[in-house]
This record gives structure tokens, C-alpha cells and sequence, in this order.
């Protein structure tokens, strides 16, 4: 008898993980949402060969700023 009375819990608790897991993505989403659509704008008029696109998405890469300043001082025999 006792099988009888929990034979629906293991799926309530996969509803209830699902159904948090899809609360979290929802609130991901509203959070970083603009974010990535700004992305995907950038990354789809690059392909298109903007020429504004294309260095914006160049300014955007991680350490793309930093290098010019490192590769300045190696050239002039300065350690960084």
C-alpha cells in the first residue's frame, strides 16, 4: 500500500525543478536579455560587412584595448 501513495511524487518533483529551472531562465533572460540581443545585432551586421559593425565588435573583444599600450612599451625596450 505504502507504493501505491508515492507513486506520483518522483513526478511532481521533476514538474517542480522544471518549472524552477524555466522561473530562472525567465528571469536570465530579462536580465541579460538586451545584452545578447545587442550581440547577436553586432555579430549579424559584421557579417554584412558593416564597416561601423565590424569596429564595434573589434572594440568589444576582451583585451582589445589593453595590447596597444603593452606592445607600445616592448617596443621601446620598456618592461611592462
Amino acid at each position: 500500500m505504502k507504493l501505491k501513495s508515492r507513486s506520483g511524487q518522483g513526478m511532481t518533483e521533476y514538474i517542480i525543478i522544471v518549472a524552477l529551472i524555466a522561473i530562472a531562465l525567465i528571469a536570465i533572460i530579462g536580465l541579460f536579455g538586451g545584452n545578447i540581443k545587442g550581440a547577436f545585432s553586432r555579430s549579424g551586421q559584421a557579417l554584412e560587412g558593416s564597416e561601423q559593425a565590424v569596429q564595434a565588435t573589434m572594440s568589444t573583444e576582451i583585451g582589445a584595448d589593453d595590447m596597444g599600450g603593452f606592445e607600445g612599451g616592448a617596443a621601446d625596450g620598456e618592461a611592462p
